[in-house]
């Protein structure tokens, strides 16, 4: 079994117990739509960097572990991203929708688009990234 079939099995039992947690309909209510399109940001500003927050990967460990999210998505801001892409996996990335929200609640207002980056199975992944920024 390759690291992408084990990430993807583990996946879909977190998704299930998403399903658990969480409505769907009630998720879709709640949700914002996305503010800017990326591909409509895309063309709005040249040259478009996308910024990755991430706190370890499954070959190399623990990269980030106790970074501050929402001061490293202001350092990518000031260097001129256009989108910050912050990793919601927890077993292989150590992230979660908390980065997620902390992040989008530090770039508010500022033009940065901020991207979910997961191994996305399910509509249910899409709609609890939108409530959380």
């Amino acid at each position: 079994m390759t690291i992408l079939n084990t990430i993807a099995a583990l996946k879909r039992l977190e998704i299930a117990a998403l399903y658990e947690r969480y409505d769907l309909a009630d998720l879709k209510r709640r949700a914002t739509k996305a503010p800017v399109l990326l591909s409509d940001a895309m063309h709005q500003r040249r040259p478009f960097f996308i910024a990755e927050f991430k706190r370890k990967s499954p070959s190399e460990g623990w990269i980030n572990e106790h970074a501050d999210v929402a001061q490293q998505a202001l350092a990518y801001r000031d260097a001129g991203a256009g989108a910050v892409s912050v990793l919601t996996d927890t077993p292989h990335f150590g992230g979660s929708y908390d980065d997620l929200a902390h992040a989008s609640h530090a770039l508010a207002g500022s033009g940065v688009l901020v991207l979910q980056k997961d191994f996305v199975l399910d509509p249910i992944q899409i709609f609890l990234a939108r409530l959380h920024g």
